[in-house]
């Protein structure tokens, strides 16, 4: 029993490592332009005696992002964050120098400071690198007692820290540059892919894997930021800014309304009905084609039938059509304006919020006993146990947990990879050549790792750190195997109190961040339905579909977390792993509410007062009925007999405004049966 156990254990790891290690185009280019500008760092280095060769390597992680715009911004602020924060090391040393509880004072409150603008702000690697200088420089004075050997080290990390900037910069703007209106190019066009796929599928009567499923809010939450940044590149692309604003929004709305298709039920399908997707089907491809080639898009308009047809089917391909139509190049074609998927540079909650300030100065109280800890034992090898302190604080039990075995795991792979060179190569060679040589293919391995997926790409930013480390600490070859050690126990030792501290004291669970997040996300769809019904603007609307994709991404984090602090609570966990299945369905239900608000915009003037008042009361019933998790009322969505025969007046079978105002009934509809779903779910998983 237990030998198959390990060997279903496994199984299980060998698939998901060669599902994280598969190769790919964009890893390809990602890989070598990091190996390149890691070469010429190590080279500067090297020859220019710059010290902490390590950290240089680190920092080209940081800054090859992934486009160019990304990068100049990212390289900005890191000479700007890094400036700034040599001139505090610098005052630091020369007021308290002599010392030492105001120096360490001084340390503390700069790490604080840092941590705190970590955990509130999108400048958080500022803050970030704050307080690593403030911890590392106590270590740094353990070591050098002179004040100008250390003055002239701390300038010297400037060096150290911009020297790749540069480089890096440099290698990605000329090497394999990712151009973010090349990035959008290349997302547009995998998603029409797969949105051909679906339509090719059902005609075919083929099974096909539903998109909800991966949750599509990823895919349009980076097609939304490549418009952004690809705004910011050329200015052709502004120049035709408009025409790239209308492919954006149909891609948005083909690709959600190819997500409900892919999740409806298979029916039969009629020869007229096949004959409909098989227009749609030619219209994207048409549009497809115009993306790749960067060649103007004329929509053919081809007139389609949808009765008889199943109302979900009729609702998407209204939709799918709609979106063709107002996809053309020309003066014509609709355009709404788009709103950036952006937040806040602080977190609103930042001055008033307890929980960053209990984050942060538990951090520094962790960091500060690890520095007590190695200088009272006299082992200054092990000055890594202070640096995990800091760079393992994350804002939760789980996050915190996940990144702390990613830095163990990265940083064995790295020692023992170091250790293999240093014993049994490295002494054969005599030279900066001979060692790079033997250097680049461990490093290109981390970097491989690293350019995967967030699961296990810090990983290898810590192989590529611990072999530098140990690998090029001199201007030559390393022959002494201690610092690998001990900067390998400083790691364990200092990530095992770093969790152990954050379990006993202020604990951040998932569980508690799932429950705020996934209320809010509620709160956001019952918001989306009241103001759909109030016909409120689109910018109303707009804004609260915003907000929806990023709780949806934030709920997903929160999921991915669970697995990292709930095990050991077997009367939660067995709840927690039914919660996927319940954001599945809040996932469903957000994007038929906007594909209903999608419909209600573009259809023609759909219904009188009657039908209006009757999808209203339907709606904020709904919207109710979502936010406080009650049991759904029966919604009168269906039209009475006198209704009914209103509605067969206004709109007869002939009529050419019939499709508009019965897919929205039929969308309401789903609506509504989607919403007893989800509650179903969510109180099962709560029970």
């Amino acid at each position: 029993m237990i030998s198959r156990t390990w060997f279903r254990g496994l199984q299980t790891l060998s698939n998901f490592l060669v599902n994280e290690l598969a190769p790919a185009p964009e890893r390809y280019e990602a890989t070598i332009r990091l190996i390149i500008s890691m070469i010429i760092v190590i080279v500067c280095s090297l020859s220019l005696h710059v010290p902490m060769l390590a950290l240089s390597l680190l920092i080209v992680f940081f800054v090859g992002q992934e486009n160019t715009a990304l990068t100049r911004l990212t390289s900005i602020v890191m000479v700007v964050g890094s400036t700034t924060i040599i001139i505090l090391m610098l005052l630091l040393l020369k007021f308290t120098m002599g010392e030492p509880l105001l120096r360490i004072l001084g340390s503390c409150v700069i790490a604080y400071l840092g941590v705190y603008l970590m955990r509130i702000s999108r400048l958080g690697i500022v803050g970030f690198g704050a307080a690593l200088a403030a911890v590392y420089t106590q270590s740094l004075i353990d070591i050098y007692d002179s004040p100008e050997q250390l003055n002239r080290l701390v300038l010297w990390l400037w060096v150290a820290i911009n020297l790749p900037v540069l480089v890096a910069v440099l290698v990605n703007e000329f090497i394999f540059p990712l151009r973010p209106e090349i990035l959008l190019k290349r997302e547009m066009t995998r998603l029409l892919s797969q949105v051909l796929a679906v339509l090719a599928a059902r005609m075919k009567k083929e099974d096909i894997s539903p998109l909800l499923s991966h949750y599509i809010a990823d895919d349009l939450v980076r097609l939304h930021h490549h418009f952004e940044y690809a705004q910011q590149s050329t200015p052709e692309f502004r120049r035709h800014r408009e025409q790239y604003q209308r492919r954006v929004l149909a891609v948005d709305r083909l690709y959600s309304a190819a997500a409900h298709l892919a999740a409806a039920p298979q029916i039969p399908l009629d020869p007229e009905q096949i004959k409909v997707l098989c227009v749609l089907k030619k219209r994207c491809e048409v549009f497809y084609s115009s993306i790749k080639e960067d060649s103007v898009y004329i929509d053919s308009g081809d007139s389609i039938n949808l009765n008889p047809i199943d109302p979900t089917l009729a609702t998407v391909v209204h939709e799918i059509s709609s979106a063709l139509t107002n996809a053309q190049d020309s003066e014509e074609g609709q355009i709404s304006e788009i709103t950036f998927i952006q937040s806040s540079l602080v977190k609103l909650d930042a001055w008033s919020n307890p929980t960053y300030a209990k984050f942060s100065l538990r951090t520094v109280l962790v960091t500060m006993f690890c520095y007590i800890l190695y200088t009272g034992i006299q082992w200054p090898g092990i000055h890594t146990v202070m640096l995990s302190c800091i760079i393992v604080a994350m804002p939760s039990l789980g996050t915190m947990t996940h990144k702390g075995i990613n830095r163990i795991v990265g940083c064995m792979l790295g020692s023992i990879a170091a250790l293999i060179c240093t014993v049994f190569i490295i002494p054969q060679l005599d030279g900066i050549v001979g060692l790079l040589l033997v250097t680049i293919p461990f490093i290109g391995f981390g970097i491989w790792i690293a350019a995967g997926s967030s699961r296990i790409a810090y990983i290898g930013h810590q192989f590529v750190f611990a072999f530098a480390l140990a690998e090029f600490s001199q201007y030559g070859p390393v022959t002494d195997v201690t610092e690998i050690r001990d900067r390998m126990i400083g790691i364990l030792i200092g990530v095992t109190i770093s969790v152990l501290a954050a379990r006993l004291v202020w604990p951040e669970k998932e569980q508690d961040n799932w429950i705020s997040a996934f209320l809010a996300l509620r709160k956001n769809m019952a918001n989306m339905l009241r103001a759909i019904s109030a016909s409120a603007s689109q910018s109303v609307v707009q804004e609260l579909r915003i907000n929806g994709l990023n709780l949806i991404l934030r709920c997903e984090e929160i999921l991915a977390g669970f697995c990292f602090e709930s095990r050991h609570d077997r009367t939660v966990f067995p709840n927690l792993i039914n919660h996927p299945q319940t954001l599945s369905k809040a996932q469903e239900l957000f994007f038929s509410i906007d594909l209903f608000q999608s419909l209600a915009t573009n259809s023609p003037q759909e219904s009188n007062e009657y039908l209006s008042d009757l999808m209203s009361k339907s709606l904020n019933k709904i919207g109710d009925s979502i936010e406080s998790l009650t049991s759904l009322m029966e919604s009168d969505i269906s039209l009475s007999a006198e209704n009914k025969a209103k509605f067969d007046e206004t709109y007869p079978d002939d009529s050419t405004d019939y499709d508009g105002p019965c897919n929205l009934v039929n969308l309401v509809s789903t609506i509504s049966h989607q919403t007893n779903e989800l509650i179903k779910s969510a109180r099962e998983a709560t029970a």
